[in-house]
Protein backbone atom coordinates (compact mmCIF):
# COMPACT_ATOMS: atom_id res chain seq x y z
CA UNK A 1 0.00 0.00 0.00
CA UNK A 2 1.60 3.70 -0.96
CA UNK A 3 0.50 6.05 1.08
CA UNK A 4 1.50 9.99 0.38
CA UNK A 5 1.37 12.65 2.75
CA UNK A 6 0.63 16.50 1.41
CA UNK A 7 0.83 19.66 2.42
CA UNK A 8 -0.22 21.44 -1.02
CA UNK A 9 1.17 24.41 -2.26
CA UNK A 10 0.26 27.96 -0.91
CA UNK A 11 1.92 30.74 -2.89
CA UNK A 12 3.17 33.94 -0.71
CA UNK A 13 5.32 31.47 2.14
CA UNK A 14 2.22 30.29 3.65
CA UNK A 15 2.18 27.53 6.19
CA UNK A 16 -0.41 25.26 7.70
CA UNK A 17 1.89 23.53 10.11
CA UNK A 18 1.83 25.98 12.74
CA UNK A 19 -1.84 26.19 15.52
CA UNK A 20 -2.74 29.58 13.90
CA UNK A 21 -1.84 29.27 10.04
CA UNK A 22 -0.37 32.27 7.93
CA UNK A 23 1.80 33.79 5.68
CA UNK A 24 4.84 34.81 7.30
CA UNK A 25 6.60 37.93 5.36
CA UNK A 26 10.08 36.91 6.07
CA UNK A 27 9.56 33.62 4.00
CA UNK A 28 10.69 31.18 7.33
CA UNK A 29 8.54 27.82 7.65
CA UNK A 30 8.46 26.26 11.15
CA UNK A 31 7.84 24.08 11.91
CA UNK A 32 7.88 20.98 9.87
CA UNK A 33 4.41 19.07 9.44
CA UNK A 34 4.58 16.79 12.78
CA UNK A 35 1.39 15.18 12.75
CA UNK A 36 1.73 14.11 9.32
CA UNK A 37 4.87 12.77 10.53
CA UNK A 38 3.59 10.63 12.95
CA UNK A 39 1.04 9.17 10.81
CA UNK A 40 3.75 8.81 8.03
CA UNK A 41 5.81 6.67 11.26
CA UNK A 42 3.01 4.45 12.06
CA UNK A 43 1.43 3.51 8.88
CA UNK A 44 5.23 2.63 7.46
CA UNK A 45 5.40 0.45 10.86
CA UNK A 46 2.18 -1.66 9.56
CA UNK A 47 3.77 -1.92 6.08
CA UNK A 48 2.71 0.85 3.95
CA UNK A 49 5.75 2.63 1.81
CA UNK A 50 4.89 6.23 2.51
CA UNK A 51 6.40 9.30 0.92
CA UNK A 52 5.89 13.24 2.17
CA UNK A 53 5.70 16.31 0.20
CA UNK A 54 5.59 19.83 2.31
CA UNK A 55 5.09 21.63 -0.62
CA UNK A 56 5.89 25.33 1.15
CA UNK A 57 9.07 24.09 2.65
CA UNK A 58 10.25 22.88 -0.87
CA UNK A 59 8.94 25.48 -2.84
CA UNK A 60 6.90 23.14 -5.37
CA UNK A 61 3.94 24.44 -7.39
CA UNK A 62 1.07 22.61 -8.05
CA UNK A 63 2.45 21.49 -11.32
CA UNK A 64 5.95 20.29 -9.75
CA UNK A 65 3.98 18.21 -6.69
CA UNK A 66 1.41 16.69 -8.90
CA UNK A 67 4.63 15.83 -11.55
CA UNK A 68 5.97 13.66 -8.16
CA UNK A 69 2.81 12.31 -6.87
CA UNK A 70 1.67 10.82 -10.63
CA UNK A 71 4.95 9.37 -9.99
CA UNK A 72 4.58 7.84 -6.72
CA UNK A 73 1.01 6.72 -7.42
CA UNK A 74 0.00 6.07 -4.35
CA UNK A 75 -3.47 4.53 -3.28
CA UNK A 76 -4.40 6.77 -0.23
CA UNK A 77 -3.59 10.67 -0.17
CA UNK A 78 -3.63 12.50 2.60
CA UNK A 79 -4.08 16.19 2.37
CA UNK A 80 -3.47 18.58 5.35
CA UNK A 81 -5.89 21.65 5.26
CA UNK A 82 -6.17 24.70 7.96
CA UNK A 83 -8.67 27.40 7.96
CA UNK A 84 -6.50 30.02 6.53
CA UNK A 85 -5.08 27.66 3.30
CA UNK A 86 -8.31 26.31 2.43
CA UNK A 87 -9.41 27.92 -0.76
CA UNK A 88 -5.74 26.45 -2.13
CA UNK A 89 -6.38 23.03 -0.46
CA UNK A 90 -9.46 23.11 -2.61
CA UNK A 91 -7.46 23.43 -5.91
CA UNK A 92 -5.02 21.04 -4.43
CA UNK A 93 -8.02 18.56 -3.73
CA UNK A 94 -9.32 19.00 -7.17
CA UNK A 95 -6.40 18.68 -8.99
CA UNK A 96 -5.45 15.16 -7.07
CA UNK A 97 -8.61 13.60 -7.79
CA UNK A 98 -8.71 14.30 -11.57
CA UNK A 99 -4.99 13.07 -12.21
CA UNK A 100 -4.77 10.29 -9.75
CA UNK A 101 -7.35 7.14 -9.30
CA UNK A 102 -6.96 7.32 -4.90
CA UNK A 103 -8.48 7.53 -2.11
CA UNK A 104 -8.40 10.99 -0.58
CA UNK A 105 -8.36 11.93 2.69
CA UNK A 106 -8.44 15.21 4.36
CA UNK A 107 -7.00 16.15 8.09
CA UNK A 108 -6.69 18.74 9.95
CA UNK A 109 -8.35 21.36 12.58
CA UNK A 110 -10.47 22.94 10.04
CA UNK A 111 -11.80 19.77 8.11
CA UNK A 112 -12.60 18.40 11.89
CA UNK A 113 -14.12 21.67 12.79
CA UNK A 114 -16.74 21.86 9.60
CA UNK A 115 -16.50 18.11 8.66
CA UNK A 116 -20.42 18.23 7.81
CA UNK A 117 -20.43 21.08 5.32
CA UNK A 118 -17.23 20.29 3.92
CA UNK A 119 -17.74 16.64 3.03
CA UNK A 120 -21.35 18.30 1.52
CA UNK A 121 -19.28 20.49 -0.54
CA UNK A 122 -16.27 18.92 -1.64
CA UNK A 123 -17.40 15.81 -3.63
CA UNK A 124 -14.03 14.63 -4.37
CA UNK A 125 -13.10 13.59 -0.64
CA UNK A 126 -13.16 10.64 0.01
CA UNK A 127 -12.89 10.85 3.59
CA UNK A 128 -11.98 13.28 6.75
CA UNK A 129 -9.60 12.14 9.81
CA UNK A 130 -11.12 13.63 12.20
CA UNK A 131 -8.53 15.15 14.99
CA UNK A 132 -5.90 13.49 16.54
CA UNK A 133 -5.17 10.95 13.09
CA UNK A 134 -1.59 10.12 13.96
CA UNK A 135 -2.97 5.97 14.20
CA UNK A 136 -6.16 6.56 11.69
CA UNK A 137 -4.86 6.40 8.39
CA UNK A 138 -2.76 2.81 8.86
CA UNK A 139 -6.65 1.81 10.24
CA UNK A 140 -8.07 3.71 6.79
CA UNK A 141 -5.20 1.78 4.59
CA UNK A 142 -6.17 -1.75 6.33
CA UNK A 143 -9.79 -1.25 6.33
CA UNK A 144 -10.73 0.16 2.89
CA UNK A 145 -12.88 -2.37 2.36
CA UNK A 146 -15.13 -1.76 5.30
CA UNK A 147 -14.26 1.66 7.01
CA UNK A 148 -17.66 1.24 9.37
CA UNK A 149 -14.99 -0.41 11.23
CA UNK A 150 -12.39 2.67 11.50
CA UNK A 151 -13.28 4.96 14.36
CA UNK A 152 -12.73 8.64 13.86
CA UNK A 153 -13.62 9.18 10.19
CA UNK A 154 -16.36 10.71 8.21
CA UNK A 155 -16.63 9.03 4.53
CA UNK A 156 -18.29 8.74 1.65
CA UNK A 157 -20.52 5.67 0.90
CA UNK A 158 -22.19 5.92 -2.63
CA UNK A 159 -24.56 8.85 -1.92
CA UNK A 160 -23.85 8.93 1.38
CA UNK A 161 -22.18 10.79 4.32
CA UNK A 162 -21.03 8.50 7.43
CA UNK A 163 -19.29 9.17 10.65
CA UNK A 164 -17.62 6.14 12.75
CA UNK A 165 -17.74 6.20 16.09
CA UNK A 166 -15.09 8.59 18.34
CA UNK A 167 -11.73 7.62 17.97
CA UNK A 168 -10.41 8.22 21.84
CA UNK A 169 -7.16 10.26 21.93
CA UNK A 170 -3.77 8.56 22.55
CA UNK A 171 -3.35 7.51 26.03
CA UNK A 172 0.08 6.75 25.83
CA UNK A 173 2.10 9.32 23.78
CA UNK A 174 5.18 7.31 24.22
CA UNK A 175 3.70 4.47 21.85
CA UNK A 176 4.25 6.64 19.12
CA UNK A 177 7.11 5.94 17.20
CA UNK A 178 8.92 9.36 16.52
CA UNK A 179 8.19 11.10 13.30
CA UNK A 180 9.56 10.33 10.09
CA UNK A 181 12.28 13.18 9.94
CA UNK A 182 13.67 11.21 7.18
CA UNK A 183 10.98 12.35 4.80
CA UNK A 184 11.55 15.94 5.17
CA UNK A 185 14.49 17.69 5.00
CA UNK A 186 14.75 19.20 8.64
CA UNK A 187 17.60 22.62 6.64
CA UNK A 188 13.77 23.61 5.85
CA UNK A 189 12.41 24.36 8.77
CA UNK A 190 13.56 27.86 10.62
CA UNK A 191 12.33 30.84 12.70
CA UNK A 192 14.09 33.87 12.98
CA UNK A 193 14.45 33.67 16.66
CA UNK A 194 16.64 30.88 16.99
CA UNK A 195 20.05 31.21 16.93
CA UNK A 196 21.78 31.63 13.70
CA UNK A 197 24.43 29.61 14.52
CA UNK A 198 22.15 26.36 16.14
CA UNK A 199 21.18 25.27 12.83
CA UNK A 200 19.39 22.61 12.07
CA UNK A 201 16.73 22.49 14.29
CA UNK A 202 14.07 19.79 15.32
CA UNK A 203 10.92 20.21 16.33
CA UNK A 204 9.24 17.71 18.61
CA UNK A 205 6.11 17.78 21.29
CA UNK A 206 6.63 16.56 24.57
CA UNK A 207 2.77 16.81 25.63
CA UNK A 208 -0.45 17.76 24.22
CA UNK A 209 -2.96 19.64 25.01
CA UNK A 210 -3.01 22.46 27.80
CA UNK A 211 -5.54 22.29 31.12
CA UNK A 212 -6.61 26.54 30.46
CA UNK A 213 -9.47 26.81 28.41
CA UNK A 214 -8.16 30.50 26.44
CA UNK A 215 -11.36 30.99 24.39
CA UNK A 216 -8.97 31.54 21.33
CA UNK A 217 -6.64 28.60 21.46
CA UNK A 218 -7.07 25.84 18.39
CA UNK A 219 -5.48 22.64 18.93
CA UNK A 220 -6.22 21.90 22.37
CA UNK A 221 -9.62 22.95 21.68
CA UNK A 222 -10.36 21.23 18.18
CA UNK A 223 -7.57 18.31 18.08
CA UNK A 224 -6.64 17.41 21.68
CA UNK A 225 -10.34 17.80 23.15
CA UNK A 226 -8.71 20.19 26.62
CA UNK A 227 -7.51 16.99 27.37
CA UNK A 228 -3.68 17.31 28.65
CA UNK A 229 -1.27 14.38 28.01
CA UNK A 230 2.49 14.03 28.95
CA UNK A 231 5.30 11.66 27.06
CA UNK A 232 7.26 10.00 29.57
CA UNK A 233 10.81 12.44 30.02
CA UNK A 234 13.16 9.61 29.10
CA UNK A 235 11.58 9.21 26.00
CA UNK A 236 11.75 12.40 25.31
CA UNK A 237 15.56 12.79 26.19
CA UNK A 238 15.95 9.67 24.31
CA UNK A 239 14.24 11.09 21.21
CA UNK A 240 16.66 14.59 21.32
CA UNK A 241 19.29 12.15 21.19
CA UNK A 242 18.20 10.26 18.46
CA UNK A 243 17.23 13.50 16.35
CA UNK A 244 20.94 14.63 17.02
CA UNK A 245 22.36 11.78 15.89
CA UNK A 246 20.38 10.90 12.49
CA UNK A 247 19.34 14.63 11.62
CA UNK A 248 22.15 16.29 13.17
CA UNK A 249 19.94 18.83 15.12
CA UNK A 250 21.52 21.30 17.24
CA UNK A 251 18.97 23.11 18.44
CA UNK A 252 15.65 22.18 20.08
CA UNK A 253 12.06 23.38 19.51
CA UNK A 254 9.48 22.27 21.73
CA UNK A 255 6.21 22.59 20.03
CA UNK A 256 4.03 21.93 23.23
CA UNK A 257 0.60 23.93 23.96
CA UNK A 258 2.34 24.19 27.15
CA UNK A 259 5.94 23.27 27.83
CA UNK A 260 5.20 24.46 31.60
CA UNK A 261 1.67 23.24 31.85
CA UNK A 262 3.94 21.25 34.59
CA UNK A 263 7.00 22.71 36.70
CA UNK A 264 7.93 19.87 38.44
CA UNK A 265 8.26 17.74 35.51
CA UNK A 266 10.51 20.79 33.56
CA UNK A 267 12.48 20.81 36.58
CA UNK A 268 12.36 17.19 36.32
CA UNK A 269 13.47 16.80 32.51
CA UNK A 270 16.31 20.29 33.39
CA UNK A 271 17.78 18.00 36.21
CA UNK A 272 17.91 14.77 33.66
CA UNK A 273 19.79 16.78 31.19
CA UNK A 274 22.48 18.09 33.63
CA UNK A 275 22.78 15.12 35.21
CA UNK A 276 23.48 13.04 31.75
CA UNK A 277 25.58 16.36 30.43
CA UNK A 278 23.32 16.86 27.68
CA UNK A 279 24.72 19.66 26.23
CA UNK A 280 21.91 20.87 24.27
CA UNK A 281 20.34 24.34 23.28
CA UNK A 282 16.47 24.61 22.99
CA UNK A 283 13.04 26.78 23.25
CA UNK A 284 9.39 26.37 23.98
CA UNK A 285 5.92 27.63 24.55
CA UNK A 286 4.87 28.99 27.88
CA UNK A 287 2.60 30.61 29.85
CA UNK A 288 3.46 32.69 33.12
CA UNK A 289 2.00 30.63 35.84
CA UNK A 290 4.45 29.57 38.20
CA UNK A 291 7.68 31.63 36.45
CA UNK A 292 10.48 32.02 39.30
CA UNK A 293 13.78 33.02 39.26
CA UNK A 294 15.19 29.81 40.76
CA UNK A 295 13.09 27.78 37.91
CA UNK A 296 14.18 30.02 34.91
CA UNK A 297 18.20 29.76 36.05
CA UNK A 298 17.35 26.21 36.15
CA UNK A 299 16.20 26.31 32.50
CA UNK A 300 19.05 28.34 31.42
CA UNK A 301 21.29 25.80 33.25
CA UNK A 302 19.95 23.15 31.18
CA UNK A 303 20.21 24.85 27.77
CA UNK A 304 16.95 27.35 27.50
CA UNK A 305 17.88 29.85 25.13
CA UNK A 306 14.07 31.25 24.08
CA UNK A 307 10.82 31.32 25.89
CA UNK A 308 7.89 32.37 24.05
CA UNK A 309 5.27 34.29 26.68
CA UNK A 310 1.39 34.60 25.59
CA UNK A 311 0.42 38.35 26.47
CA UNK A 312 -2.12 39.14 24.13
CA UNK A 313 -2.97 42.06 25.60
CA UNK A 314 -2.02 44.46 27.64
CA UNK A 315 -5.53 44.93 28.88
CA UNK A 316 -6.67 43.06 31.58
CA UNK A 317 -10.78 43.15 30.80
CA UNK A 318 -9.61 41.69 27.05
CA UNK A 319 -7.43 38.97 29.13
CA UNK A 320 -10.35 38.29 31.31
CA UNK A 321 -12.98 38.08 28.15
CA UNK A 322 -10.79 35.21 26.53
CA UNK A 323 -10.42 33.50 29.34
CA UNK A 324 -6.61 33.99 29.48
CA UNK A 325 -6.61 33.38 33.60
CA UNK A 326 -3.79 35.26 34.25
CA UNK A 327 -3.11 39.21 34.99
CA UNK A 328 -1.00 42.39 33.86
CA UNK A 329 1.44 41.81 36.49
CA UNK A 330 2.09 38.42 36.72
CA UNK A 331 2.67 39.04 33.06
CA UNK A 332 5.12 41.46 33.66
CA UNK A 333 6.98 40.16 36.48
CA UNK A 334 7.43 36.79 34.05
CA UNK A 335 9.18 38.90 31.69
CA UNK A 336 11.36 40.44 34.21
CA UNK A 337 12.53 37.29 36.01
CA UNK A 338 13.01 35.95 32.48
CA UNK A 339 15.00 39.12 31.43
CA UNK A 340 17.13 39.09 34.24
CA UNK A 341 18.44 35.72 34.12
CA UNK A 342 19.36 36.64 30.41
CA UNK A 343 17.41 34.22 28.73
CA UNK A 344 15.38 35.37 25.16
CA UNK A 345 11.93 36.25 25.45
CA UNK A 346 9.48 36.59 22.68
CA UNK A 347 5.95 37.97 23.61
CA UNK A 348 2.75 36.99 21.48
CA UNK A 349 -0.20 39.82 21.28
CA UNK A 350 -3.49 40.04 19.40
CA UNK A 351 -5.24 43.16 18.48
CA UNK A 352 -8.94 43.35 17.62
CA UNK A 353 -10.46 40.99 20.32
CA UNK A 354 -14.05 42.02 21.14
CA UNK A 355 -13.78 44.73 23.67
CA UNK A 356 -10.67 46.22 21.84
CA UNK A 357 -10.96 49.40 21.19
CA UNK A 358 -8.20 52.03 19.49
CA UNK A 359 -7.91 53.23 23.23
CA UNK A 360 -7.25 49.78 24.15
CA UNK A 361 -4.74 48.93 21.51
CA UNK A 362 -2.53 52.16 22.20
CA UNK A 363 -2.66 50.12 26.32
CA UNK A 364 -1.46 47.74 24.81
CA UNK A 365 1.66 49.26 22.77
CA UNK A 366 2.73 50.76 26.02
CA UNK A 367 2.71 47.52 28.05
CA UNK A 368 4.47 45.69 25.61
CA UNK A 369 7.11 48.45 25.30
CA UNK A 370 7.57 48.38 29.17
CA UNK A 371 8.22 44.62 29.57
CA UNK A 372 10.36 44.34 26.84
CA UNK A 373 10.27 41.11 25.22
CA UNK A 374 13.34 40.74 22.40
CA UNK A 375 10.85 40.32 19.96
CA UNK A 376 7.07 40.40 19.89
CA UNK A 377 4.40 39.14 16.93
CA UNK A 378 1.64 41.34 16.54
CA UNK A 379 -1.37 39.34 15.07
CA UNK A 380 -5.13 40.26 14.00
CA UNK A 381 -6.94 38.44 16.75
CA UNK A 382 -8.99 35.72 14.23
CA UNK A 383 -11.63 32.97 15.30
CA UNK A 384 -11.51 29.69 13.71
CA UNK A 385 -13.56 27.25 13.21
CA UNK A 386 -13.73 25.01 16.26
CA UNK A 387 -12.80 27.03 19.10
CA UNK A 388 -15.43 28.98 21.93
CA UNK A 389 -14.38 32.62 20.13
CA UNK A 390 -15.56 31.39 16.55
CA UNK A 391 -18.89 30.44 18.16
CA UNK A 392 -18.96 34.24 20.19
CA UNK A 393 -18.25 35.88 16.79
CA UNK A 394 -20.65 34.25 14.33
CA UNK A 395 -23.33 34.45 17.47
CA UNK A 396 -23.09 37.90 17.45
CA UNK A 397 -22.34 38.60 13.72
CA UNK A 398 -18.69 39.89 14.26
CA UNK A 399 -17.28 38.16 11.16
CA UNK A 400 -17.21 39.52 7.78
CA UNK A 401 -14.74 37.71 5.21
CA UNK A 402 -15.23 36.87 1.99
CA UNK A 403 -12.63 33.74 1.37
CA UNK A 404 -10.83 31.57 4.18
CA UNK A 405 -7.95 32.76 3.72
CA UNK A 406 -8.99 36.31 5.29
CA UNK A 407 -8.41 34.23 8.69
CA UNK A 408 -4.60 34.80 8.15
CA UNK A 409 -3.66 36.48 11.35
CA UNK A 410 -0.92 38.38 9.60
CA UNK A 411 -2.35 39.39 6.03
CA UNK A 412 -5.65 39.36 6.52
CA UNK A 413 -8.64 39.83 9.15
CA UNK A 414 -12.12 38.95 9.27
CA UNK A 415 -13.73 40.82 12.26
CA UNK A 416 -16.02 43.87 11.96
CA UNK A 417 -17.32 45.25 15.29
CA UNK A 418 -19.33 48.85 15.43
CA UNK A 419 -16.96 50.39 17.58
CA UNK A 420 -13.67 49.19 15.48
CA UNK A 421 -13.06 48.21 11.97
CA UNK A 422 -11.05 45.54 10.35
CA UNK A 423 -9.09 48.39 8.54
CA UNK A 424 -8.42 49.92 11.50
CA UNK A 425 -7.33 46.84 13.07
CA UNK A 426 -5.05 45.69 10.33
CA UNK A 427 -3.50 49.39 10.28
CA UNK A 428 -3.10 49.18 14.05
CA UNK A 429 -0.82 46.27 14.17
CA UNK A 430 1.56 48.02 11.19
CA UNK A 431 1.66 50.81 13.90
CA UNK A 432 2.46 48.48 16.55
CA UNK A 433 5.57 46.91 15.08
CA UNK A 434 6.45 50.62 14.17
CA UNK A 435 5.95 51.80 17.82
CA UNK A 436 7.65 49.10 19.28
CA UNK A 437 10.35 47.91 17.35
CA UNK A 438 11.39 52.27 17.18
CA UNK A 439 11.07 52.43 20.85
CA UNK A 440 14.19 53.55 23.01
CA UNK A 441 13.10 50.33 25.51
CA UNK A 442 13.72 48.02 22.85
CA UNK A 443 16.74 49.05 20.68
CA UNK A 444 18.22 49.47 24.77
CA UNK A 445 17.50 45.71 25.44
CA UNK A 446 18.95 45.11 21.17
CA UNK A 447 22.24 46.65 22.36
CA UNK A 448 22.33 44.57 25.74
CA UNK A 449 21.97 41.48 23.95
CA UNK A 450 24.17 42.36 21.38
CA UNK A 451 26.75 42.90 24.58
CA UNK A 452 25.78 40.65 26.90
CA UNK A 453 23.02 38.34 25.60
CA UNK A 454 23.25 34.66 24.91
CA UNK A 455 24.74 33.33 21.18
CA UNK A 456 25.92 36.97 20.29
CA UNK A 457 26.39 36.74 17.01
CA UNK A 458 23.19 35.45 16.35
CA UNK A 459 21.64 38.26 18.37
CA UNK A 460 24.13 40.66 15.43
CA UNK A 461 22.79 38.69 12.61
CA UNK A 462 19.28 39.33 13.94
CA UNK A 463 19.47 42.89 14.53
CA UNK A 464 20.16 43.36 11.17
CA UNK A 465 16.77 41.04 10.25
CA UNK A 466 14.48 43.18 12.52
CA UNK A 467 16.06 46.61 11.05
CA UNK A 468 14.88 44.82 7.61
CA UNK A 469 11.55 44.16 9.06
CA UNK A 470 11.00 47.57 10.32
CA UNK A 471 12.18 49.16 6.48
CA UNK A 472 9.52 46.91 5.30
CA UNK A 473 6.79 48.40 7.54
CA UNK A 474 7.82 51.79 7.11
CA UNK A 475 8.14 51.50 3.14
CA UNK A 476 4.52 49.90 2.92
CA UNK A 477 2.88 52.89 5.47
CA UNK A 478 4.61 55.24 3.18
CA UNK A 479 3.04 53.76 0.32
CA UNK A 480 -0.13 53.69 1.70
CA UNK A 481 0.15 57.48 2.72
CA UNK A 482 1.13 58.03 -0.54
CA UNK A 483 -1.47 56.69 -2.56
CA UNK A 484 -4.06 58.52 -0.08
CA UNK A 485 -2.78 61.62 -1.44
CA UNK A 486 -3.12 61.02 -5.21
Amino acid sequence: MKIAFVDGPWPGHGHRTQRWPHKNPGGNINPPPLFQMYAASVARQKGAEVRLWDSPAQGYGYETLMGELTGFAPQIVVLNTSTTSFDHDLKCIRLIKDKLDTFLVAVGPHVTALYKSVMEDVRELDAIALGEYDETIADIAGNLSDLTVVPGIVFRKGKEILITKERPLISDLDSLPFPAWDLVDINLYWESTFPKSRKPVATLMSSRGCAFRCSYCLYPQVLFRHKLRYRKIERVIDEIDWLGKNSGARFFYFEDDNFTGSWKRVESFCNKLLEQKKSIHWACLSRIDGVTEERLRLMKKAGCFLIKYGIESGVQDTLDHISKKTSLEKIEYAFKLTNKVGMMTHGTVMMGAPNDTMESIRQTRNFVRRISPDSVQFSICTPLPGTEFWDECVKEGWLDYSKWEDFDGVCGGTLNYPSLSKEKIHKAIKDSYLHYYSSVPHIRQRLRRLIFGPERFSQFIRNFWLLRRLFSVLREKAGERFARSR
